[in-house]
């Protein structure tokens, strides 16, 4: 088959055979677009039915539109008269190859997981598509590195082969003759068992309750060989309890489960919109912790009310998120604050008659954040001459009246008149600061 053409894909590899035909790597012609190729064994292409139901598949995905869906790109019958699908193509391990590589799942790990499945396959759902062949294997966990934690994984539901496409008139109406059995016998709902061609979104959910299982327990509920027994464990006998196998189940995850396969349809949770809210409301971390005689007799909480508790944990912490937000941000406006206030004093110039002297204004170690006041604003009886330090270099300035410093503002004392500057390049004596202000300095 290497080099065959389907479309505008070529035949590069083989990926996989079964009774119902082989799946194959193409490549695209002109773009070198890589897609799985599903093709269809000849004898089935014969058959009417058998035909129609693998173009179903193909129909059904492209009308779901979910990322958690895999892409059908083309579809067709070619000039051989094999019928094939042109899809997504996944790398990474499915459900079934993880659960055989590990075990068991860890709890949080598998929850996960079945929450994202019961997403995409609801998604299917409210378009009409209930999928009839939900198990580990149709479910592809695409990644290069199966080490990464399960929110981190993207996850693909496949193979909506045998998928029961419901009327638009009126849901409930299906094209699968009562008496024919289709799916896999370990995955199958009591209902699928039976025969009894009325199929409807709970089947899936039984489905999920059973890889939800075996992900957990690393085995089916029922795991009997021979078909037959199989099916009439699906149809009458009571499931085991998550936690007879696995004694680290919470009690909310096993009454999850036990619904999840219960025998009568109106016992499961009604859509999986309901097992989307319950694995959410109900994370394993904060589960409540129920033991001996009590986790059996325990009340299953309402969904509404776990519903109800997810949104008050949601908004607990988006409150949370903003009361951290304005700490941080009034931490970080204190910090800049604290960081301009310890900036160094500027050096401060002036100019005598005969030389020009740089005073540099060191402030004491022990006052970081106060300012230094100049020679000018200390009173005469205080004042310390700061250090000058004069350029031999620097050419002699020219000799001025008056100095160029400026003089403090002061406020006028009614008591006193200000004496006029003296021209000789004098100051005029001032007042002594105690006896107008008290002793207070008027900076």
């Amino acid at each position: 088959m290497i080099g065959a053409v389907y479309g505008n894909y070529e035949v590069v590899a083989t990926l996989g055979q079964g009774g119902m035909g082989a799946v194959f790597l193409g490549e695209h012609r002109r773009i070198s677009r890589r897609a799985a190729i599903k093709v269809l064994a000849p004898e089935l292409t014969r058959d009417p039915d058998a035909l129609r139901r693998f173009f179903d598949e193909a129909r059904a995905t492209s009308l779901i539109h979910h990322p958690g869906i895999v892409e059908v790109y083309d579809c067709d019958v070619d000039a051989g008269g094999q019928a094939y699908i042109v899809m997504e193509y996944l790398q990474g391990e499915t459900l079934a190859q993880r659960i055989a590589r590990v075990g068991r799942l860890p709890i949080d790990e598998a929850c996960v997981f079945a929450g994202r499945i019961a997403q995409a396959v609801g998604a299917a759902h409210d378009v009409g598509i209930i999928h009839r062949d939900l198990k580990p294997e149709n479910v592809m966990l695409v990644t290069g590195n199966p080490d990464l934690p399960a929110p981190e994984i993207p996850l693909k539901v496949l193979d909506f082969g045998i998928a029961k496409l419901l009327s638009p008139a009126g849901r409930g109406r299906t094209k699968t003759r009562s008496g024919s059995l289709l799916g896999t016998p370990a995955y199958m709902s009591p209902e699928q068992c039976q025969g009894t061609g009325t199929i409807d979104q709970r089947a899936d959910v039984y489905s999920l309750g059973c890889i939800l299982f075996e992900a957990i327990c690393g085995r089916p509920p029922f795991d009997e060989k021979a078909i037959r027994v199989l099916l009439a464990a699906h149809s009458a006998r009571p499931a085991p309890r998550a936690s007879e196998l696995e004694a680290l189940v919470p009690p909310w995850l096993d009454r999850l489960i036990a619904s999840m396969l219960a025998k009568q349809p109106a016992q499961r949770p009604g859509s999986m919109r309901e097992v989307v809210l319950a694995v959410e409301a109900c994370d394993f971390h904060d589960a409540p912790t129920i033991s001996g005689a009590d986790a059996v007799a325990a009340p299953a909480p309402s969904l509404a009310t776990m519903a109800t508790a997810a949104r008050r944990r949601r908004v607990i912490l988006a409150m949370c998120g903003g009361v951290v937000a304005a700490v941080a941000g009034s931490s970080a406006v204190a910090l800049l604050q604290g960081h301009a206030s310890k900036r160094p004093a500027p050096a401060m110039w002036e100019e005598r008659p005969g030389k020009r002297v740089e005073t540099a204004i060191a402030k004491p170690a022990s006052a970081v954040a106060v300012p230094t006041p100049n020679a000018a604003m200390v009173p005469a009886e205080r004042a310390v001459a700061p250090p000058e330090v004069a350029r031999e270099d620097d050419p002699p300035a020219p000799p001025r009246t008056a100095p160029l410093q400026p003089r403090p503002h002061r406020r006028r004392s009614p008591n006193h008149a200000l004496s006029a500057p003296d021209r000789s390049g004098t100051e005029p004596q001032r007042p002594s600061p105690q006896a107008d202000m008290d002793g207070i300095v008027d900076l």
